[in-house]
């Protein structure tokens, strides 16, 4: 046997040779183990009669000017299999003899079209701009159902390099395509396009090749022009609660806090009345005198500080940058606006491990969290015998812990599970608005944090931990 005679037995594409009548007289073993067709059934009749009736006459012309072309391309014609059903072939032709025979191979690519018909009803079904584009950042390929994402013509993108197409966000694009061949995994990054409006998002995922062909990556461009409209949206929304929440907390405290003024305004009038009469009298004593002008200034500087604390607790805060503060201050801010209020009240407050531990964060909004906890407090123990709040300060290996517990007997299995969901409160109504603990898990999850109830203790008690630094991806409003 010879080596091509062998080859032709052997291989498993479909190899034959056809006469000029059209009937096949070489035929490989390959057909009858692939369509079922022995050597004799193929020879019965004209190779065309095998071929679906829409495809006969294509094969039939194509089949005759290619075989004498220098290059012979593919077409593709279905052929019956012997149990009835048609398979797609791809076939190739080339011219064997002078007396017209055809030498044709042909490989069965039914599969194979199956697999690109479903990959193309899948992108059909995808709202996004795919590109294509090979290690050098030139762009290959591109393929949308949806012509909006289409920024540019797609003769300005194919053969274009990733600089040109994107303007100024083509560096961050290409530097993004080298760090996920690097990594070998997908990346994403948001942009605009150079002459569209809204946003998108990009997923840059580098593509798997044999060795020696040029590296390639997809990009998967979609529209979150909504989804960015949405978060600030909702972003907003946060913030009106956040403040909704802040005004309902000072209005609870209203009295305490006019109290608090209205005690040392007292101090003041009372004073300087007495220093007016010593000065009518013509009975000033220098040390008296000064005595009384040092409490007028401590008094003053008294209600300063509580006005400064109402100034920077009622503003918005949202924005402010991460700076670091010690916790004792932000304690001592916090407690201006409601001491009073505990001592009209007989609430002791008790302040332990009061060190100046340093935290960054934003001072204004942990004193909100602080004056949440300790205004639910005052409400659940408001009343009760012997009441009262401690407040423990501990410093951890990389962060502060601390601790608020009150003389309460603790909160039920059942508001346990409810308590940190928005709008959810078991005061009376209009004294709660149902937002301080889940806008206090927010604020503390926003730097970083933990905000959660210590079920294992007999009285009431919430435990906050803070990270000493917060992290660059926290550093959003809250």
């Amino acid at each position: 046997m010879g080596l091509f005679e062998s080859f032709f037995k052997e291989a498993k594409d479909l190899f034959l040779i056809i006469n000029s009548d059209g009937f096949a007289v070489e035929i490989s073993p390959s057909w009858e183990v692939q369509l079922g067709w022995s050597s004799s059934d193929l020879k019965s009749k004209k190779l065309s009669e095998f071929l679906h009736p829409e495809d006969q006459g294509q094969f039939k012309n194509e089949s005759a000017q290619n075989a004498s072309r220098s290059e012979q391309p593919f077409i593709s014609a279905r052929f019956q299999h012997k149990n009835g059903t048609y398979r797609y072939l791809s076939w190739s032709f080339k011219k064997a003899d002078q007396d017209g025979h055809i030498f044709s191979m042909a490989r069965d690519i039914t599969d194979v079209r199956k697999n690109n018909l479903s990959l193309e009803a899948l992108m059909s079904s995808l709202d996004d701009l795919i590109l294509v584009v090979d290690e050098s950042g030139l762009f290959i390929d591109l393929w949308t159902s949806n012509p909006k994402l289409l920024f540019l013509p797609a003769d300005q993108i194919i053969g274009h390099h990733i600089r040109d197409v994107f303007g100024y966000f083509g560096v961050g694009f290409e530097s993004v395509m080298l760090q996920s061949f690097r990594l070998n995994r997908a990346l994403s990054l948001e942009f605009q396009f150079p002459n569209k409006k809204g946003w998108f998002s990009a997923k840059v995922n580098p593509i798997q090749g044999t060795s020696g062909q040029r590296r390639l990556a997809s990009f998967l461009i979609r529209d979150i022009s909504d989804k960015m409209a949405a978060g600030e949206a909702l972003d907003n929304e946060r913030g009106k609660l956040l403040a909704a929440s802040k005004m309902a907390t000072l209005g609870e405290m209203a009295a305490g806090i006019a109290h608090e003024i209205n005690n040392p305004l007292a101090i003041i009038q009372g004073k300087a009345w007495l220093l007016k009469k010593q000065v009518d009298e013509n009975k000033m004593d220098p040390v008296t005198f000064n005595a009384g002008l040092l409490a007028i200034h401590d008094t003053t500087t008294r209600i300063s500080k509580i006005i400064h604390g109402l100034k920077a607790f009622a503003r918005h805060a949202d924005k402010d940058p991460f700076v670091e503060i010690t916790i004792s201050s932000i304690i001592d801010d916090t407690l201006e606006l409601c001491r009073e209020k505990f001592k009209n009240h007989g609430i002791p407050i008790r302040i332990g491990g009061k060190r100046p531990h340093l935290l960054e964060c934003r001072g204004v909004q942990i004193s909100q969290v602080f004056l949440n906890i300790l205004s639910n407090a005052f409400d659940a123990i408001e009343g009760t015998t012997d009441p009262w709040v401690e407040v423990q300060i501990k410093e951890l290996d990389s962060g502060i812990e601390v601790t608020f517990t009150d003389s309460g007997p603790g909160i039920l299995q059942a508001i346990q599970e409810k308590m940190f969901q928005p709008f959810f409160t078991t005061k009376e109504i209009g004294k709660g608005t149902g937002l301080g603990l889940s806008i206090t898990k927010g604020i503390v999850e926003s730097h970083g944090g933990e905000f959660f109830y210590d079920k294992g203790c007999i009285n009431t008690k919430f435990i906050i931990r803070l990270p000493k630094k917060v992290a660059r991806s926290e550093q959003q409003p809250a």
